[in-house]
């Protein structure tokens, strides 16, 4: 059996949050299928882990996601001895917005290597 509902709203009322509804759930599954990179698999297994679950209901619980994520641009004016400025306007790369589900789901990721931007040696 995968995660049920049941399952999420048991673990979301111990710890005194809301019940959470299916569509709720499906997004989570989602965001964990496709963002943290959880195999299908394991989303899907007959005797899931609580760990597992407790991740996919704290995630549940922050449904819906926002379709896109943006960082906010961040401006710096540097004044030369001479008199001149420089100018310089950069977005932050997005931080995770959960890294406490992060940290329960990373086990399960099929992932090894961490996601986003390395200035080290490229390995393809």
């Amino acid at each position: 059996m995968a995660i049920t509902l049941l399952q999420i709203n048991v673990v979301l009322a111990a710890r005194g949050k809301d019940a959470v509804e299916a569509s709720q759930l499906h997004e989570a599954l989602d965001y964990a299928l496709g963002v943290y990179g959880i195999p299908s698999t394991i989303l899907n297994a007959d005797e899931p882990s609580e760990r597992l679950i407790l991740g996919i209901a704290l995630l549940a619980a922050q449904a819906p996601f926002p379709i896109a994520v943006t960082a906010a641009l961040i401006s710096s004016e540097i004044k030369a001895a001479s008199g001149a400025s420089v100018k310089k306007e950069f977005a932050d790369t997005p931080a995770d917005p959960y890294p406490v589900i992060s940290g329960l789901l990373a086990p399960f990721s099929a992932t090894a290597q961490p996601r986003g931007i390395s200035f080290g040696i490229s390995s393809r």
